[in-house]
Formats: C-alpha cells, structure tokens, sequence
C-alpha cells in the first residue's frame, strides 16, 4: 500500500508578512518571529517543521518561552489560547490582507 506524500505549504511572502503582525500573546509589534505549530495537521514527522499555512507571529522572547516551557498547547492554554491551529489557519487564509490578519489577533481576548 502506498502512502500519499503530503508537502509542506511553503510560503515566503506570507513568512515574511508574520513579521508586520502582531504578537499573538502580548499584542506587540517589536521583535516578531514566526512560530510553526508543533502540534497541527502540515507537521510531517517529530523532527520536521509544520508548512508555513500554520504559523503564528510571537515575539522573540514568547517564542523562546514557549520552546523552554515545552508543551505547546499547555503553553497557549495558560494565556487563554485554545484554539490556535485555527487561528494560524484563519490567518494564513487571509494572508493577503494585513489589516484582516491584525484584526483577527487583536480580537483573540487572551487575558480574561
């Protein structure tokens, strides 16, 4: 039986454009990295990247953060953040307009 090879969506313009947003977390513009999700369904295999289509803007010390705490989704959870592949989906499909995407992380009400 064979199986499907599934490719990583790879995206430069998009990964580019992450940098404009702001953070996920802290609603900052300064120091924005790209995440790629660990856990979502473009992840091929433990050591490999998920595509470009589930990425989330962070600041650099967020992302570090997040890598030092370990459990991703545990992570997103203890900021209020429980649906995150949808939001990198929902990002990613309106990565042709910016203001769209910063709507869309400004209205993720993580501090309640």
């Amino acid at each position: 039986m064979l199986i499907p090879k599934i490719k990583r969506i790879k995206d430069k313009k998009w990964l580019h454009n992450i940098h404009e947003l702001p953070c996920l977390i802290t609603k900052t513009t300064h120091g924005i990295v790209a995440h790629h999700l660990l856990r979502c369904p473009s992840r091929l295999g433990m050591g490999g990247k998920s595509g470009d289509n589930h990425i989330v803007p962070l600041t650099d010390s967020m992302h570090k953060a997040l890598h030092n705490f370990g459990d991703e989704t545990k992570f997103f959870e203890n900021y209020g953040i429980e649906n995150v592949v949808e939001i990198a989906e929902e990002l990613y499909y309106n990565k042709n307009d910016l203001l769209a995407c910063e709507q869309i992380i400004l209205e993720v009400d993580n501090f309640d």
